[in-house]
């Protein structure tokens, strides 16, 4: 199983270049949605942690 690796502002011009390198080398990115998570609500981080249960976090927002 490949490490999951959470980045935010994945979609945005650098993250999607990062998003692209980590699948390169085998690794799980997961690219939050502003409409499936609002990372200015506690809750809603929680939440995404919970369900991506990353390894490794890159913060890029």
């Amino acid at each position: 199983m490949s490490q999951r690796v959470l980045v935010t502002g994945g979609s945005g011009f650098l993250g999607s270049h990062v998003v692209e390198r980590l699948r390169a080398e085998g690794l799980d990115p997961v690219v939050p949605r502003s409409a499936e998570y609002d990372l200015t609500q506690e809750d809603d981080v929680r939440r995404l942690f919970a369900d991506a249960r990353p390894e490794l976090v890159i913060h890029l927002a």
